[in-house]
C-alpha cells in the first residue's frame, strides 16, 4: 500500500518537472541604451518608448536591422 502511493507521488512530482517552459517575446532588434540598460525594447521607430521617456538620443548602430 505504501508503495504504491510513493510511485504515484514520485510519478506526479516528474511529469510537473518536466513541464515545458513558457516562451517568451524577446526583442532582436532592441535599440543600444535599452540592450546596455537590460531592458526590454519596443522596438519603434524612430525611438524606442524606453528612450522617449528618458528623453535620450537614440542610438541605432548594429544591433537595429
Amino acid at each position: 500500500m505504501v508503495d504504491n502511493i510513493s510511485r504515484e507521488n514520485v510519478q506526479k512530482v516528474d511529469k510537473l518537472m518536466k513541464r515545458p517552459r513558457r516562451k517568451h517575446k524577446n526583442s532582436k532588434l532592441g535599440c543600444v541604451q535599452c540592450k546596455e540598460r537590460r531592458m526590454k525594447c519596443n522596438e519603434e521607430l524612430p525611438e524606442c518608448r524606453n528612450c522617449r521617456i528618458r528623453q535620450v538620443k537614440v542610438s541605432i548602430g548594429n544591433s537595429m536591422r
